[in-house]
């Protein structure tokens, strides 16, 4: 089984690389109930994620299968047409983004609008955020989907996939584990570091995220054509 998991465990590493999750927990680390609202949304990011895992995996299992002889854990072909239809929608996502250049009035009042957000926003709420944020963020859902889907058609019980999905899910969500963890490692330097991280955000994640957007979106729509055909 361990290969299986640092298959998965690699494919987790792309939700490294998610730029609003990142921006979002530093945001919520510098206002005034820093670390309870930043730890909150980590701790709802991880159980969202780990949660969307549990029922990929089961909506995997019990739906129909292909018309075809079957193998052993073989996903459904209604996971393939979900597979190609999140494909399809990641590659208009980034024709998109390449053909609309970010304009700096607009991300400027953006952030504005966000900062008034933010000032406001309670632990609870940063958890509640969290849950949202994991379900309506297609990329990530999808980056996650795609390390979820290894453990999917591994040939191994469902128990020790969700085990597996275990640490899948912590290594997934270190893009808002590690701020956090800045935070209280080095409370006197924090607000330093996580300013550093988020302008080398700001100024690399729109090529990162067309490019690997674009990546998961070929994966994802040729693993699906490769259940039904």
């Amino acid at each position: 089984m361990l290969p299986i998991l640092f298959q998965s465990l690699a494919v987790a590493l792309l939700g490294v690389l998610a730029p609003g999750s990142i921006l979002l927990v530093i945001f919520l680390l510098m206002t005034d109930r820093g670390l309870r609202n930043g730890a909150s949304f980590a701790i709802g990011y991880v159980t969202s994620y780990f949660f969307i895992g549990v029922g990929g995996l089961l909506l995997g299992r019990h739906l129909p299968r292909p018309e075809r002889p079957p193998r052993p854990d073989e996903p459904s072909a209604t996971v393939a047409f979900v597979l190609i239809a999140i494909g399809v929608g990641l590659i208009v996502f980034v024709v998109r983004t390449w053909r609309t250049p970010p304009s700096p009035t607009v991300q400027d009042a953006r952030q504005s609008r966000f900062a008034g957000f933010m000032d406001r926003i309670t632990p609870i709420r940063s958890f509640g955020v969290a849950a949202v944020f994991s379900v309506a963020n297609v990329k990530n859902f999808s980056f996650f989907l795609s390390a979820t889907y290894v453990l999917l058609v591994a040939e191994v019980p469902f128990a020790p996939k969700v085990v597996m999905l275990v640490p899948v899910t912590i290594v997934f969500s270190a893009v808002v584990i590690i701020p956090v963890l800045i935070y209280l490692w080095f409370p006197d330097r924090a607000s330093t570091y996580l300013g550093q991280i988020r302008d080398m955000v700001n100024t690399y994640s729109r090529p990162i995220t067309i490019g690997l957007t674009l990546l998961v979106a070929v994966f994802l729509m040729y693993r699906g054509l490769n259940i039904l055909f």
